[in-house]
């Protein structure tokens, strides 16, 4: 009777990491984007007056917010490739928007070359 135990033990843990490894492989691929399809763009929100980084900017790609930045106004985007519009926002500040190109296959991040400067709400 110990005999089919192992096997079955053995069918469990195939099964166990199986189910992991397609969940993380769909963790890799947000909202479908291809890996091969996209690119990552990378740039900075700073103050337009000071300019000192704005950490908690909201950046958003059409209506999907992509999460505030980071303590240092940096942020990276995993976009799909053709031309993305990015609107930068944040409490007190004037939103603006830019477009960037990214292309299908990038190997590099794009790194927008100027930083995004957002000038304060009177």
């Amino acid at each position: 009777m110990d005999r089919f135990i192992l096997p079955l033990a053995s069918f469990a843990r195939v099964a166990v990491l199986t189910t992991c490894a397609l969940m993380l492989a769909s963790c890799l691929k947000p909202d479908g984007i291809h890996l091969q399809q996209s690119g990552t763009v990378r740039g900075v929100v700073v103050d337009a007056i000071t300019r000192r980084p704005l950490p908690g900017a909201s950046v958003y790609v059409g209506s999907k917010v992509f999460g505030p930045t980071g303590s240092d106004g940096r942020f990276a985007l995993l976009l799909p490739a053709g031309d993305q519009t990015l609107t930068v926002n944040v409490i007190g500040y004037k939103s603006t928007s830019l477009t960037v190109s990214v292309e299908a296959k990038q190997k590099t991040p794009y790194d927008i070359p100027q930083p995004i400067a957002l000038t304060p709400q009177q």
